[in-house]
C-alpha cells in the first residue's frame, strides 16, 4: 500500500470517530451551582451507572446501561459557576441528545422539588 493510501485510510480511521462523538449540551439553571451538582448526582444515580465522581471539579462520569436494543455509552456532566448560577455540561461519547435533553429535564425537575 503506498503512503499516500496509508494516509487516507489512517485520516478516515480517525475522522469516523471524531465524527460519532456527540457534542456537548449545556443548560444554565437558575440554582446554585452547589444545588445543581447535587440535583445531578441524584439525577445520574437514579437512571444510569455512576463511574466516577470528582467533588471538587463538579463532575459526574456515568454509563447508561445496555439492553437489547441499545449498546451503553460512556458520559460524563459537570457543573460550573456562571453568575452565581449553576451551568450543566453533559458530553456523551455518541450523538444521543435524548440522554442529554432527558438529563437536563430531570435536573430542572429535581431543582424544582426542593424549592
Amino acid at each position: 500500500m503506498s503512503t499516500l493510501r496509508r494516509c487516507a485510510a489512517l485520516l478516515v480511521l480517525i475522522a469516523v470517530p471524531l465524527s460519532l462523538a456527540a457534542k456537548p449540551k449545556e443548560n444554565v439553571f437558575d440554582a446554585s451551582p452547589d444545588r445543581v451538582y447535587a440535583a445531578v448526582q441524584k439525577v445520574i444515580r437514579d437512571h444510569y451507572i455512576i463511574t466516577f465522581v470528582d467533588d471538587k471539579q463538579m463532575m459526574v462520569s456515568f454509563q447508561t446501561p445496555e439492553t437489547r436494543m441499545f449498546v451503553g455509552m460512556s458520559g460524563s456532566a459537570n457543573v460550573e459557576a456562571e453568575n452565581g448560577r449553576g451551568k450543566l455540561h453533559i458530553t456523551l461519547q455518541r450523538n444521543a441528545n435524548g440522554i442529554q435533553n432527558n438529563i437536563i429535564k430531570w435536573v430542572g425537575e429535581e431543582l424544582n422539588k426542593k424549592n
